[in-house]
């Protein structure tokens, strides 16, 4: 975005040039002669004569951005109820100011050479490219008023950012009862905004929900993408956006797959990261095998490490062997007792499958024999399984080598 696209922001606010020629923001600072003008005019807000009132309130209006350091500051605490009134008035059209300025200086800073106070930009260079693209994007995302919000959150504490989230997501979700283009379904219950998010709100979003956990993150919309910013078609479709900016979108994406934390978000991060090969591929996949949640999401999972055959997962999957959560229950060929396929017994299957070695060995016997080719197949017997860790401990020992390769992507 140009510096002119950006006067979007502050529209009529704008009374003059305010582009600043350096991109270093500490030529910004407000001298101490600006803030003694300023004070000075602030005193004059409580002035007994109206003409001087008002001619100081036209005064402090010119000096803009200048001035807001010493209106924040009356506008909450000066004991003058009119001067307290009066700054507030004049705090929105100086705020905005600043921040045009502030972006500019961010905008003219071409190599990313300086550190800039702009809300959630800390955050957001620590996991995006440092390109002009990414800078770009960054302020594009400031210059509306609702995604600059979300930013400004950023860094805050967890419940309010995630609450600006949920309901930035229920903005999007599509109108109970109808549809939208863009892979979106109606939702279930809670009716949603319905508003096409474009690939700058829907990049903002999944910045700034990469950056709370799930729990902190309220479901507003009941439905099959409740939980989710988008549909993992729209989500997988801004990642392919080409150029400089496309880099950046899928930035955003990858950081957004690898901070998933609760099943379902796992599940749709999992579609998004091997639609678009993603390195984050296994480590999401490793992720949505260790979260409590759908049975079948997690053997999918695990059947995803395995066509990967990442083996640098084999620590995260070590720690799921004492895991006796149920996924299934299956009843075996020829009758008995049915049997409950539990997580230690996926987890173990899925290391011996990406070391090679053959489930039997470990007492595993097959659910339909004959059937291979899936994990859930195989089930281990409960007197079983004790020999089966112990023996894959053992050959560990002898093989301490696995798990510190590069698994494919």
């Amino acid at each position: 975005m140009t510096r002119l696209g950006f006067a979007l922001l502050v529209g009529a606010a704008a009374t003059g040039p305010l582009a600043a020629a350096s991109p270093n923001p500490k030529d910004l600072a407000v001298t101490s002669e600006q803030v003694s003008r300023a004070q000075g005019l602030v005193r004059k807000l409580g002035s007994d004569a109206f003409w001087e009132r008002e001619e100081a309130q036209e005064e402090l209006a010119k000096m803009g951005r200048l001035a807001r350091p010493v209106l924040a500051q009356a506008a909450v605490a000066d004991p003058d109820p009119e001067v307290r009134c009066r700054c507030r008035l004049l705090l929105p059209r100086a705020a905005a100011e600043d921040l045009k300025v502030r972006v500019e200086t961010f905008l003219a800073d071409a190599e990313g050479k300086f550190d800039h106070d702009l809300p959630g930009w800390n955050q957001f260079r620590k996991a995006m490219p440092n390109t002009r693209a990414a800078r770009e994007l960054f302020a594009e995302m400031l210059a509306d008023e609702a995604n600059r919000a979300i930013l400004t959150a950023v860094g805050g504490p967890p419940g309010e950012l995630g609450q600006l989230v949920a309901h930035r997501k229920a903005e999007f979700a599509p109108s109970r009862g109808g549809g939208r283009p863009g892979g979106r379904g109606p939702a279930w219950g809670i009716s949603g905004g319905g508003k096409d998010p474009t690939p700058i709100d829907l990049a903002a979003l999944l910045f700034a929900e990469s950056q709370v956990p799930s729990r902190f993150v309220p479901i507003l919309v009941r439905g099959p993408n409740g939980a989710i910013p988008a549909s993992t078609y729209s989500i997988t479709s801004l990642a392919q956006a080409g150029g400089p900016r496309g880099e950046v979108y899928r930035a955003v994406v990858a950081a957004w797959a690898r901070t998933r934390d609760e099943s379902y978000q796992l599940n749709a991060a999992l579609n998004v990261a091997e639609a678009l090969g993603l390195e984050e591929t296994a480590e999401v996949a490793a992720r949505l095998f260790a979260t409590p949640g759908v049975a079948s999401y997690r053997t999918r999972a695990a059947s995803t490490l395995v066509r990967l055959e990442a083996k640098e997962q084999i620590p995260a999957l070590e720690k799921l062997l004492t895991d006796d959560a149920k996924l299934v229950t299956v009843q075996l060929v020829g009758g008995g007792d049915p049997v409950d396929l539990q997580v230690r017994d996926l987890a173990l299957a899925t290391c011996l499958a990406l070391t090679g070695q053959d489930p039997k060995d470990y007492g595993f016997a097959e659910v339909y024999p004959g059937a291979r080719g899936t994990l859930t197949n195989l089930h281990l017997a409960a007197g079983a399984r004790p020999a089966a860790v112990e023996r894959w401990k053992a050959w560990r020992e002898k093989n301490p080598e696995f798990g510190k390769e590069s698994g494919k992507r």
